[in-house]
Formats: C-alpha cells, sequence, structure tokens
C-alpha cells in the first residue's frame, strides 16, 4: 500500500483500506504525535487552533532584532537585515499561554 502512495497509483481498494484505519485516537499521556504541514499558513493555523484551545491568558512575546556586522565586519544596512531576517523561518512575534503546574504560583511553566 506504502509503494502505492509513494508512486500515485492509489486503487479503490487502498482508498478504502486507509479508511478502514481511520480512528479517533486517544493519549493518556497528553502527548500527540507530530502534524507535518506543506506550507507555513497551514502549520501557524493549526498552532492557533491548539493555543486557542488551551486554557489560560494568551501573552504576545516580540522578537528584539539587531542586524549587527556582516562577515567581513561591514555593518549590515536595516533594510538589507530586514531582507535577511523574512527569509527566516523564525516568526517576529509569537503568542504563549502560561500555566500554573501543580497549583504552584511560584513557578511557571509555559506550553508551546
Amino acid at each position: 500500500m506504502l509503494s502505492a502512495v509513494r508512486e500515485g497509483r492509489l486503487e479503490n481498494w487502498h482508498r478504502e483500506e486507509f479508511r478502514r484505519l481511520s480512528r479517533p485516537r486517544n493519549y493518556d499521556d497528553g502527548i500527540e504525535p507530530t502534524q507535518l504541514f506543506p506550507l507555513k499558513a497551514s502549520v501557524e493555523r493549526c498552532n492557533q487552533e491548539k493555543l486557542q484551545k488551551l486554557p489560560g491568558e494568551a501573552r504576545l512575546f516580540k522578537a528584539m532584532d539587531s542586524y549587527g556586522y556582516d562577515i567581513y565586519d561591514i555593518p549590515i544596512d536595516p533594510r538589507m537585515g530586514e531582507q535577511l531576517l523574512q527569509r527566516l523561518v523564525v516568526a517576529k512575534e509569537i503568542t504563549l499561554k502560561v500555566r500554573e503546574p501543580f497549583g504552584c504560583a511560584l513557578h511557571k511553566s509555559i506550553w508551546i
């Protein structure tokens, strides 16, 4: 079946078999498998949906970028620095939720 998927030649019985395997999963430890997406927009949408389901107050954290110097010790122009940073996968801002582990208000952990 996996060869048929890789080669793009799925027959009806392949599709039926995959549908038969589809079922809700219950993870008792709370750890779910990683999901892979082809587009960054899909990743962001999934992350936003999961974040909204978590309890607690959302907090926004913003990146503090600086451009520094290139490999020849020449200062990087801010316009060029902005173009370079746009190529990165890292977000300029991220929203996280903070929770109280085990009812303790002194130590906080972050859900990502």
